[in-house]
């Protein structure tokens, strides 16, 4: 369909979507060498879009997923500041939209991401300073938004940054503000999974009871 119409552009936005989306998934299955083809192939796609269409912010919100997507990828590869270019590229892109169009709270949403991903990475680098920095900016994003058209999804992200903050706490010896983090992560997962039958959100409950435990033995 690009082919035979190069001139529509939401074809082209749906084959980077559907290139992305498949490059997360068997990122999520560690295939990291074709998850990074696949994910390379819809950035330039991105890229041309967002700047052949600079009025259609979707095309900029999608180019920042791309960005943040490669990032994580390059984060589960260990090349950090590859990642780390990528990462802050998307959070660049996103910053400039939620400032655009406050009234939007999925830019902000997938902003948060960006700075899980951020925490994550500077986790991994062994900056727990600025790790502690990007996951609170996270929880502040998240916070702010109590979107009722996203309430499943809100709750999972506020309860994933509870978690981080507890855990990367634990890891630097805060163990009160750990155990602080990691109950209201539990507490989110708990209203989450009580009002949804989803799996994920069983899981995610389950890890909660885990955590909780190493924390009460020290």
């Amino acid at each position: 369909m690009t082919a035979d119409y190069p001139d529509l552009p939401t074809y082209r936005h749906d084959l980077a979507g559907c290139l992305n989306n498949l490059g997360n998934l068997l990122a999520s299955s560690c295939r990291f060498r074709e998850a990074e083809v696949l994910l390379r192939r819809a950035l330039p796609v991105r890229e041309k879009l967002a700047a052949d269409y600079p009025t259609f912010p979707a095309y900029r919100q999608a180019l920042a997923l791309s960005h943040t997507s490669l990032g994580v990828l390059l984060t589960a590869t260990d090349r950090y500041p590859e990642a780390e270019i990528e990462i802050r590229r998307g959070q660049e892109i996103l910053e400039k939209l939620s400032a655009e169009f406050p009234s939007t709270p999925s830019y902000r949403q997938q902003l948060g991401s960006n700075f899980t991903a951020l925490g994550c990475l500077m986790t991994a680098v062994g900056n727990t300073e600025e790790a502690g920095k990007a996951h609170r900016h996270a929880l502040a994003l998240r916070t702010k938004d109590e979107s009722k058209e996203s309430f499943f999804g809100n709750l999972h992200d506020l309860a994933a940054s509870h978690s981080y903050l507890g855990q990367l706490a634990l890891a630097t010896g805060r163990y009160v503000d750990a155990e602080q983090e990691l109950r209201q992560a539990l507490a989110l997962r708990q209203e989450l999974a009580a009002k949804s039958n989803m799996l994920g959100s069983q899981l995610g409950l389950a890890v909660s009871y885990h955590s909780l435990p190493i924390y009460s033995q020290s």
